[in-house]
This record gives structure tokens, sequence and C-alpha cells, in this order.
């Protein structure tokens, strides 16, 4: 006889159709245990700051770049140059400048320490160790010169010294005027005596052609010295004789020279003038 009405029945009847029943779902995993974990989806990437799953073994790698600053790991085999920051070049420019400029003013000390006179030539203050002064006179036979002498004072170690003959303070120009026009000699050096001041002093002025083969082919004859003391603006000093020498009656130089005579000399006073002025004088009316 069939089963009782509500009484549970031992089983499916033979035949009877019995519906399915869903999957048995895995075990949870025990309490404290990190899910494993899964991977994206092919042709995905993880987003940015998560790490990506180790593989075989190596660390996760992070997509976080780092810091500014932070230098990268170098690729094998070449090394990474260092950096040197601006702020270090500007100061390095900066501390090469004061370094000269230091120097520079050490040089000018020792110079004014040892030459006090080269910025005070003339009675004036020449701070670049400069004078410039014009003279004209006339020779017993009747001719005339205008003369212009621009001396520079020599700097340390810049003195040509000569054996037996010492050392020249000054180096410089000279330009001649005669009636036959102008002729500079740029080979001119000389001595001066005295220490805080020229006022008083002996100076010696000796003058030459220059290097040059034209200045040589036309001045090489005319050579001298110029001696004479400073009185305050004034360099008071005479060729010996040197002017007449080397030049002909008509002011052009000579290309024949003998011993210059005493009796010739004339008498130059140097002084800062128009030397201009003095050429043009020259000049046959």
């Amino acid at each position: 006889m069939a089963a009782q009405q509500g009484m549970p029945s031992e089983g499916p009847i033979y035949g009877d159709w019995v519906p399915p029943t869903s999957a048995a779902q895995p075990a949870a995993p025990p309490a404290g245990d990190a899910p494993p974990p899964i991977s994206p989806p092919y042709g995905t990437s993880p987003p940015y700051g998560t790490p990506t799953p180790p593989q075989y073994g190596t660390p996760p790698q992070y997509a976080t770049p780092p810091p500014h600053g932070v230098p990268t790991q170098p690729t094998y085999g070449v090394p990474t140059p260092p950096t040197v920051p601006g702020r270090r070049r500007r100061f390095r420019k900066r501390h090469g400048f004061l370094s000269l400029l230091v120097l520079v003013l050490i040089l000018v000390i020792v110079q004014v320490l040892i030459e006090p006179w080269a910025f005070h030539m003339g009675g004036s203050f020449t701070p670049l160790g400069n004078w410039i002064g014009a003279a004209q006179g006339k020779a017993p036979d009747g001719d005339r010169y205008a003369v212009q002498l621009n001396l520079q004072t020599y700097f340390i170690g810049d003195h040509p010294c000569s054996q037996g003959g010492g050392c020249d303070d000054f180096h410089g120009t000279m330009t001649v005027c005669t009636k036959a026009g102008r002729f500079t000699l740029q080979n001119v050096s000389g001595r001066v005596g005295g220490w805080l001041s020229t006022d008083g002093q002996d100076m010696r002025v000796g003058f030459a052609p220059g290097r040059s083969n034209k200045a040589y082919h036309q001045l090489g004859q005319v050579i001298g010295t110029l001696n004479g003391t400073w009185h305050g603006k004034v360099y008071q000093a005479t060729d010996g004789g040197y002017l007449e020498r080397d030049f002909n009656p008509d002011g052009m130089p000579r290309t024949v020279v003998t011993s210059p005579d005493p009796k010739q000399a004339v008498a130059l006073a140097f002084q800062p003038v128009d030397f201009d002025a003095m050429c043009a004088a020259l000049k046959p009316g």
C-alpha cells in the first residue's frame, strides 16, 4: 500500500523525475588567508598604482614612477653621469670672476707701491700710466722742429732689461714734424728717476724707427736720444744734436749720417699742448 500522506518517503520511486540540484560550492578558505590574486583578462593592464602578480618568483613590479630627483638604475654596462645642479655652476662662474677681480686689484696695488710716479706724471693724475706732451724748437742753423712724445709706463713683469744698461721704465712713440711733413718713430723707450713723483727727476728717452720694412726704409737713420729733467708739468730736454744729424735742411730724413754735433742741439720743453698747431706752423707759407 502507498505510503501514508504526510510521511516522508524512503527515496525517489524508480522512474520518477527528480529536479537537479546545484553544484557543490568549494569550501571557503580558512580565516586569515588572503584570496589568491586574480589575473586581468588578456589584453588589459592592471589599474595604475596596483601591484602586478609575481611571475616565476620575481618580486612584484609597481607602475608608480620613482620620486622626482631619485636617479634610476643605470643600464647594464653604461654608467649614469652624475647630475650637477645649475646653482653650483653659477656659483663657480661667479667665484672665478671674483678671483680675477681680486688678482687685478692686487697687481694694481703692487704697481702703485713700486712705481707711484707712473700715476702722477708731469704733475697730473695719470691713472693708466700714460703721458703725452709736445714741444717745438729751433736749431742754431735755423731748422725748426716740432716733436711729440707719447709715453706708456711698463707694468709688472714687462720691463725690458739689457746687460749692464739697466731696465726701461716706459715705452711709446715719438712724432717729428719738419717742413717736409710728419715722421713717426715706433721704437721709443727710456728711464726716469724718482719714486713718488717725476718732479725734479732726470729722464732719458731713446728713439729709433719701427720694425716694419716701410718705416725702416724711410727712417732707418733717424736714431737718437733725449736727455732732460722734469720741472712740474714740463719736461725740459735737449736732443744733443741728433735731429740736425738725422734730417736734411729740407726736412727729409737723411740716408747717410755721421756723429751728432752737440753745437747743433735743439732745446725742447715738452708739455700737454696742441701738437697739430705746431706742425701746421712749420709748413712753408
